[in-house]
């Protein structure tokens, strides 16, 4: 079991590093609030990929999705473990269950992003948009190669409802897990062994600060939404707020997963800063034996 949590957390970092990616070098797409309109015409994705900003912004969502499915089953996967620690387990969660659980998040997030990419219109359209809603910046949106533009309707309303539900429920869903845990492991302290005990409360701790480092991602998409649906003026510096808010989240969830998890932190002590001192240690050796041989 413990195998498999550390696989969905490895698979976690990697996706808030790949998500990272996307918003600070694949994707570099800049919003233009208070329109709902940004552009994307530095990053790799247009430049390299020719793909305009909305099918940036869609990758943005389908990577954000994955991040938060990998967590929930991180939450899940060590639930099922601590939850093995006793024998009465009046919330228990099997792992058929999990799984349901996990495929109703995906195919809900799924949805969303699937909805969300239906929304794209051509340039041509766009910009009769543009000059409809705003004629004042025609000229300027007719220079920028990438760009895309949201009419403030019910689906783009529902849309970010929705999403909201969902940050909502998986907090929920970790908010529980998590209560049921510590409870777990606070009424069975003296029935196991004083060694597993600690392993898993380490872990769980370790796991709860990999989720704090998660704020940094849905920080920024809070605000972003209040900024949105209360349409204020002059924020245009916001999101590069968001941006580099963005950027340490991978690093940040880096750090604590080296800190926190035994395993991974012993590969990087050994892989990456014992190897050429043990290496030297053992040449080292076969140069006396061979002085004294």
């Amino acid at each position: 079991m413990d195998n498999f949590y550390k696989f969905y957390l490895l698979a976690y970092e990697v996706s808030t590093t790949i998500f990272d990616l996307v918003i600070t070098m694949f994707g570099q797409v800049v919003t233009m609030f208070p329109i709902w309109a940004a552009h994307s015409e530095h990053g790799v994705f247009w430049r390299v990929f020719g793909w305009n900003t909305h099918w940036t912004v869609v990758s943005i969502m389908a990577f954000a999705s994955i991040q938060l499915t990998t967590l929930s089953m991180c939450y899940l996967k060590k639930h099922q473990t601590i939850n093995n620690l006793t024998d009465t387990r009046f919330f228990h969660i099997s792992p058929n269950n999990s799984r349901l659980l996990i495929a109703s998040i995906s195919l809900a997030l799924a949805i969303q992003t699937f909805s969300f990419s239906m929304t794209a219109k051509s340039k041509a359209e766009q910009m009769k948009l543009v000059k409809i809603l705003y004629p004042e910046f025609w000229m300027n949106f007719e220079r920028i190669p990438s760009f895309v533009i949201y009419e403030k309707q019910f689906i783009m309303f529902f849309l970010l409802v929705t999403g909201s539900i969902c940050q909502v429920s998986v907090g929920i869903l970790i908010f529980v897990l998590t209560s049921h845990m510590l409870y777990i492991l606070h009424k069975n302290n003296r029935k196991v062994s004083g060694i597993m005990y600690t392993k898993q409360k380490i872990a769980l701790y370790g796991l709860l600060a990999q989720t704090s480092t998660y704020s940094c991602m849905l920080i920024p998409i809070a605000c972003a939404v209040v900024i949105i649906a209360l349409d204020l003026q002059h924020i245009t510096n916001v999101s590069l707020i968001f941006i580099l808010m963005f950027s340490t989240h991978s690093s940040l969830n880096c750090i604590v997963m080296i800190f926190t998890t035994a395993s991974f932190r012993k590969w990087i002590l050994e892989k990456v800063f014992c190897r050429k001192t043990s290496n030297n240690l053992v040449n080292v050796k076969i140069s006396m034996a061979n002085r004294e041989t």
